[in-house]
């Protein structure tokens, strides 16, 4: 059965220059032991809708509008990653989170085509509610002759 919604579109491949975006190491939290007191591999990535030069108006309001949980009051969408020991691995993680995130968010909705239900399916839907009726009809107290 085909699945509903975006998945079904040829994503467009939308390529945020590295100027437009911007990351950080910070010391990631968590196990590790003394590797995560000395190195800073959890790398924090941000980029501004707004003052993007590559997207479009419309692919800013549309990017606005599907991921409007994950901006900030500053207009970025920030995301981190710490799952990795390496800060190199780490930042390759999270470019591509983001940049799915970015194409995921600019495909189109695929709009839904109105069907009715076929003969079969509306008669086999009558006889559930028959058989569950008459299910019914017999509980209740036994009347003894």
């Amino acid at each position: 059965m085909e699945t509903m919604g975006r998945e079904n579109y040829s994503k467009p491949k939308i390529k945020i220059p590295y100027w437009e975006i911007t990351t950080s190491a910070s010391c990631s939290s968590g196990p590790g032991g003394q590797n995560v007191n000395k190195t800073a591999t959890k790398v924090t990535l941000r980029f501004n809708v707004d003052d993007s030069k590559t997207l479009t108006e419309t692919q800013k309001k549309t990017i606005k509008e599907e991921l409007k949980n994950r901006i900030n009051d500053e207009g970025e969408i920030v995301i981190s990653e710490q799952s990795a020991r390496s800060q190199h691995t780490n930042r390759k993680v999270v470019t591509k989170r983001f940049y799915d995130l970015i194409n995921k968010a600019l495909i189109p909705e695929k709009e839904r085509r109105e069907t009715k239900p076929t003969e079969g399916s509306k008669n086999r839907r009558i006889n559930e509610k028959k058989q569950r009726s008459k299910i019914k009809k017999h509980r209740g107290k036994v009347e003894m002759e």
